[in-house]
C-alpha cells in the first residue's frame, strides 16, 4: 500500500506546474499563451526572466529526483524507482492541474535518472551541454542527450530494466519535441542565447 501513496503521489508532485505558477506570481501571465506556449523552464526563461527560469529549472528536476530519493530511501527496488519515475514525468507532462496539459518532461527526467542512474546521466549532462554550447538549442540538446542515455547506460551494463527505462523516456522526449524537431529542419528553431 506503501508504494501505491508513492506512486500516486509522485504523480501530483509531478503535477505542480512550476512555469506556469512563475508566469503568474511574477508577471501576472498566463506562460501557456507567451512564447512557445511550453510551461517548462525555457520558455519561463525566455518570457519572465533567467532568474524565474533557473527557479523553474531547480522544481522541475526536483519533481523527478526526490520521488526516487524517497522511494531509495524506503528500499525500494528499481521497478518501484521506475513506476515512480513514470508518475512523476507524466504529472509534469499532462498536470490534472492545467487539463492534463504540461511541458516536455526533460528536467524531470533529468531528475529521475540522476537518483536512477547517477553516472550515466552525468556523462550524459556534458553531452547535453557540447550540443547547447555548440548549437545554442535547448531543444536540440534534449533530444540529442535523450538518445543517447539509453546507449550509454546499456554500455555501462547497468540493469536491464533502467536501461528499459531509458529507452522509454527518451522515446517520451523525443515524442514530446515533434513540433522543435519540425522547426529545426525548417531553420525556425529558436536559439536560447541568455
Amino acid at each position: 500500500m506503501k508504494w501505491f501513496f508513492l506512486i500516486t503521489g509522485s504523480y501530483l508532485w509531478g503535477s505542480v506546474p512550476f512555469g506556469y505558477l512563475a508566469g503568474i506570481l511574477i508577471r501576472g501571465v498566463d506562460i501557456r499563451h507567451q512564447g512557445s506556449g511550453n510551461i517548462g523552464a525555457t520558455n519561463v526563461f525566455r518570457t519572465v526572466g533567467p532568474a524565474a527560469g533557473l527557479s523553474v529549472l531547480i522544481l522541475d528536476f526536483l519533481k523527478g529526483f526526490l520521488p526516487i530519493y524517497f522511494a531509495q530511501i524506503m528500499g525500494a527496488d528499481n521497478i518501484i524507482g521506475i513506476m515512480c519515475g513514470i508518475a512523476a514525468i507524466a504529472g509534469h507532462n499532462w498536470t490534472i492541474f492545467l487539463k492534463f496539459k504540461g511541458g516536455k518532461g526533460v528536467a524531470t527526467s533529468w531528475g529521475v535518472f540522476l537518483a536512477l542512474l547517477p553516472v550515466p546521466t552525468i556523462i550524459v549532462s556534458f553531452v547535453f551541454l557540447i550540443i547547447y554550447l555548440l548549437f545554442k538549442y535547448i531543444s536540440l540538446a534534449s533530444i540529442g542527450a535523450a538518445l543517447v542515455h539509453p546507449l550509454i547506460t546499456l554500455l555501462l551494463g547497468q540493469p536491464m530494466e533502467l536501461a528499459l527505462f531509458s529507452f522509454l523516456a527518451a522515446s517520451f522526449v523525443f515524442f514530446r519535441h515533434r513540433s522543435n524537431i519540425k522547426r529545426l529542419l525548417l531553420g525556425k528553431e529558436h536559439r536560447l542565447t541568455g
